[in-house]
């Protein structure tokens, strides 16, 4: 019987999450190697599937953070806790509700759906991997903008 209860009791906390050396903090850092200052915008809505591409002038962003020239943006991230234990963390945008998002350096802006590559993690570079963290980067460069970037919009 000790034995049953043991066992229940073990199941039960694996079912619960309780492993925490399964889940690390996740720290993203957006670095900005251009000579431009960068403007990050997430949006709750999905402006990417408009026509255009287009945010609309009026629109406002639900989070933004800018990069100046030179410098770079870290954004921490809590533990994702799993059922299962495994060395999970979030997405860099997975604690805002957002429908897309929009990276402009004053000249070319690009626009993309949230799910899009700025939004995935597997997009980013692993710097440094701890047993309570992840250290992950994102390099802005301008052929970020180049292959990607369409003119910003002039509003009239």
């Amino acid at each position: 019987m000790k034995t049953k209860l043991l066992l229940l009791l073990i199941a039960a906390a694996m079912l619960c999450g309780c492993d925490p050396m399964g889940n690390k903090i996740a720290y993203y850092t957006f670095m900005n190697e251009t000579d431009k200052t960068i403007v990050v915008n997430l949006y709750d809505q999905n402006y990417y599937e408009s026509p255009a591409m287009q945010i609309p002038e009026d629109a406002e962003p639900i989070y933004s953070f800018t990069i100046a020239a030179g410098e770079k943006f870290t954004k921490i991230l809590p533990p994702a806790y799993d059922r299962f234990g495994k060395d999970s963390i979030l997405n860099p945008f997975d604690d805002i509700k957002a429908g897309c998002i929009s990276v402009s350096n004053g000249e070319l802006i690009i626009v993309q759906s949230y799910r899009g590559f700025l939004c995935n993690g597997a997009s980013y570079e692993i710097t440094q991997n701890t047993k309570d963290a992840t250290y992950l980067q994102y390099i802005f460069t301008e052929e970020f903008f180049n292959d990607f970037g369409l003119p910003v919009p002039v509003y009239e």
